[in-house]
Parts: C-alpha cells; sequence; structure tokens
C-alpha cells in the first residue's frame, strides 16, 4: 500500500514496494520467476584428438547460452582422456581439449578471462572398452 494525496492505494510503484521475491509489474506485486535451470553439455572428442567435432558445436553453443542466462562470473573447462596412451600424454591432450572449447567458447561471446582449464588426462577415465572409452574422450563445463 501507499498513499498517494492522501488516499491509499492497493498497488506498487516499485520492485521497493514488494516483499522479497517480488517484483512490481505494471502496479502489481508478482513473484519473480526461477532463473531457468540449463545444463552443461559434455563435448566428446575422437580418439586421439581435439579438434572440435561438427557434431559437438550445438553442445557448446548450448553451454554458452545456459552460462549468459545463469549469469555464471566464470567457468571451468575440464578435459579428460581414455586410458590410452602414457599419463604425460593424456594430461596434454586433456589440456588441448579444454583449450579447444575455451576458443570456441569465446567465438560465442564467453570472455576467455571468465574461462579457466584444467586437464584430469585419464584421471576420471572409467570406461573399459571402445564405447565406453568414447565417453571418457570430453571435455566438461563447470561452474
Amino acid at each position: 500500500y501507499w498513499c498517494d494525496s492522501g488516499r491509499c492505494v492497493d498497488a506498487c510503484r516499485s520492485d521497493a514496494d514488494c516483499p522479497a521475491g517480488q517484483r512490481c509489474v505494471n502496479g502489481d506485486c508478482e513473484a519473480i520467476p526461477a532463473p531457468q535451470q540449463c545444463s552443461m553439455e559434455p563435448v566428446y572428442f575422437d580418439f586421439d584428438s581435439s579438434t572440435v567435432r561438427s557434431d559437438q558445436r550445438d553442445s557448446i553453443e548450448a553451454n554458452a547460452n545456459c552460462i549468459r542466462e545463469r549469469e555464471m562470473g566464470s567457468v571451468r573447462i575440464e578435459g579428460n582422456c581414455d586410458p590410452r596412451g602414457t599419463t604425460e600424454y593424456n594430461y596434454a591432450l586433456g589440456e588441448r581439449r579444454a583449450h579447444a572449447v575455451k576458443r570456441v567458447l569465446s567465438g560465442h561471446g564467453i570472455r576467455r578471462g571468465n574461462i579457466s582449464t584444467v586437464s584430469y588426462g585419464e584421471d576420471r577415465a572409467t570406461g573399459t572398452n571402445e564405447s565406453s572409452w568414447a565417453q571418457d574422450r570430453r571435455a566438461d563445463t563447470t561452474e
């Protein structure tokens, strides 16, 4: 309620007139909608490659949109590999994969300075055959 020229009005004039969790819309206090829920999609790579596959570009674009929708200040790209190859090689490959996704994300308007990278190499690999190793060859975007 607020008073205007001695008359009390049951309406809001600004968000400050509304209870917490509500905003003023055309004189009425309305609940602020919950932020749209989106989730980050993994980006998969071919064996022994850090080139972003054309079929994975939509996943990166969806991740960029999610970063903007959720107004994330910063994100981390985690590069992962299957267990084949030496530990050192897989750490380097995971880093190249993370940087490849970072480059494409920055092309979608996400500031490079807001994106950090890390390589887990084969540390998080769980696969035991080709089809499950394909799931290990990825880069994950996290908050």
